[in-house]
């Protein structure tokens, strides 16, 4: 209980500040030059992004299994492994489409998915610890 107490703590203080330092951050990425193809920043920030949501999975797997709850209220609080992957898919995928329709803001639609993304992790982290299965 107490574990949990410090995590709400931590969630509900800390990571609107990280949010916030790391957009004004990301903000000066932003390009307004048109362009066409993906340069290293972005592809980097890609794997990233995509990795986070690996990670992600694998913790809310572990957590599932292990009797904690998803606090995601879109998917439920227990979710099937279809179910999960399903919602992971489609917001992997939604992303990665704006990103490419939006080439002048790919970085900072980047940015916000791996802010969102480490976001989860850390707090899954702070509430499991870092296991996670597949």
């Amino acid at each position: 209980m107490k574990q949990i107490k410090q995590c709400r703590r931590f969630s509900g203080i800390c990571l609107p500040w990280l949010t916030l330092i790391s957009l004004v951050g990301v903000l000066g990425c932003a390009t307004t030059t048109p362009k066409t193809r993906w340069d290293t920043a972005e592809k980097a920030m890609l794997a990233s992004y995509v990795g986070l949501n690996v990670v992600d999975y694998g913790q809310t797997r572990w957590g599932l299994d292990h009797g904690y709850l998803e606090a995601n209220p879109i998917i439920g609080k227990s979710p099937n492994r279809a179910k999960i992957l399903l919602m992971k898919g489609l917001i992997c995928g939604g992303t990665i489409y704006l990103a490419d329709k939006w080439k002048e803001e790919r970085k900072v639609i980047l940015a916000f998915g791996i802010i969102w993304g480490a976001t989860s992790v850390t707090n899954n982290y702070l509430v499991i610890q870092w296991k996670w299965r597949f």
